[in-house]
């Protein structure tokens, strides 16, 4: 948001007061991004404004009940031109691997993190670039 873009902030209902308080403590002068509670399970957008043109997610995945929430909300928020990108480190081989499955489907996967500087490489994490697929014309 310094360099002008408009930046929506979301976290969970446990997360959102800690969020709120570091956007307070960093001076964002005259445009602090937007802080929005964010539940995947509820599909409920009305503080946002999607489509977004990109959308970050760090430490998504990891719950296997979640995964399903998460691509729905991913979806909703996103159209063909969006760029996602997801920041996955493994914590567990099952929902890893069903966030993989599933959003093959309504994604097309990208693994990023092999293309970076060596610098930025870390054999723990991942970088997923995730692009809408779009829909056939009927």
């Amino acid at each position: 948001s310094k360099m002008g873009w408009h930046v929506t902030l979301t976290d969970s209902d446990e997360c959102i007061g800690l969020l709120r308080r570091n956007v307070q403590q960093n001076d964002f002068e005259d445009n602090p991004p937007q802080v929005s509670l964010l539940d995947w399970t509820n599909h409920e957008y009305s503080q946002l404004c999607p489509p977004y043109d990109l959308i970050v997610g760090s430490d998504v995945v990891f719950l296997e009940t979640l995964v399903g929430p998460l691509l729905q909300t991913l979806a909703d928020l996103s159209e063909p031109s969006t760029n996602i990108l997801i920041c996955v480190e493994p914590r567990n081989e099952v929902t890893h691997q069903m966030f993989l499955d599933q959003a093959s489907v309504p994604f097309e996967i990208k693994v990023i993190s092999a293309k970076l500087d060596a610098e930025y490489q870390d054999g723990f994490v991942t970088l997923l670039q995730l692009k809408k697929r779009r829909l056939p014309k009927k």
